[in-house]
């Protein structure tokens, strides 16, 4: 019986969100603004992603392969991650932070990031926003380093792990939709974020990239903790080196006001949950491997009779 291949997991997870966010269109057409467009782009978008599945399962060179299976799991979501815009109140009339903040004042007796805005300055603002953006080279360093530690195998789970976060982020989006504070509320704020490159770079992926909702769970605090999770199997030199900078990174989405607290609580509990399900997942993937493989044989052997 032929391998399974070791990317099959994350491009699964990647198939089953194109699939599932077109059942959603097709079955309630009258959530969205423009249904038909917005079909159209998840057509257009399997279509790519599907290509591109195909062409990197002909690579020969593992090396390049691992390279280009990164390249197309972090793309996808980087740009799937702004589709979700659409889907933000498909099942919502209103945006729920007030329960959040609710919850939040009866504890703190505040918002976290309105609490931590006493202590802004130039300088802080600029080490936040540098952990922030930092989140993204991290994804594809820690790729590199599952990689050379335990080859495709080693990659392979840190991208379907990886994954399966990014798809229940996205589910997360539309259960509980949280505009977050920025767009909930940016009157409330009379400290602004001011600082160097990095605090510029932070304010022009907000402005550019950002948009209200995509919020609980925090994708930034789930791919960091499930980065963790993954140094701490392949090299655990790097893990203790970069534990203090995944916790910069949680501090850093409620500082620079892109999630409240509970965003990212959530993100954190969700990862932790994932990676105690993980050999679930993983039993999942290959009895459907097995399945479809078992099938194809039987096809072929079919095929092969009926010609005789």
């Amino acid at each position: 019986m032929k391998k399974q291949d070791k990317y099959l997991p994350a491009n699964a997870v990647i198939i089953a969100l194109l699939s599932l966010f077109t059942v959603l269109v097709l079955l309630v057409p009258f959530r969205f603004n423009d249904p038909l467009k917005t079909l159209k782009d998840l057509i257009i978008t399997g279509i790519i992603s599907i290509t591109a599945v195909i062409l990197i399962s002909r690579i020969n060179s593992k090396p390049f392969r691992a390279l280009m299976q990164t390249v197309f799991v972090l793309a996808f979501f980087s740009v799937f991650f702004g589709k979700t815009s659409d889907f933000q109140l498909i099942f919502y009339n209103e945006w729920q932070d007030n329960k959040l903040l609710t919850i939040e004042h009866s504890i703190l007796g505040s918002e976290t990031s309105l609490i931590l805005e006493k202590i802004t300055t130039p300088v802080l603002t600029e080490v936040m926003m540098f952990v922030y953006i930092v989140y993204i080279p991290l994804l594809a360093i820690v790729a590199f380093v599952s990689y050379k530690s335990k080859s495709e195998d080693g990659l392979g789970e840190y991208l379907f792990i990886l994954s399966l976060g990014y798809f229940f982020c996205f589910i997360g989006f539309m259960l509980f939709p949280v505009a977050s504070q920025t767009y909930f509320n940016p009157a409330q704020y009379s400290v602004s974020l001011k600082g160097g490159i990095f605090a510029y770079l932070g304010e022009l992926l907000r402005n550019e990239a950002h948009f209200p909702g995509g919020s609980l769970p925090s994708p930034h605090c789930t791919a960091s903790t499930i980065m963790l999770f993954a140094l701490n199997k392949v090299n655990r030199k790097l893990y203790y080196f970069f534990f203090p900078v995944v916790l910069m990174i949680y501090i850093s989405t409620v500082y620079g006001r892109y999630h409240y607290i509970w965003d990212g609580i959530v993100g954190i509990l969700l990862a932790i949950l994932l990676i105690k399900l993980l050999p679930a997942f993983k039993k999942i993937t290959e009895n459907i491997f097995v399945f479809f493989n078992s099938l194809m044989n039987s096809v072929t052997v079919s095929g092969s009779l009926s010609d005789e």
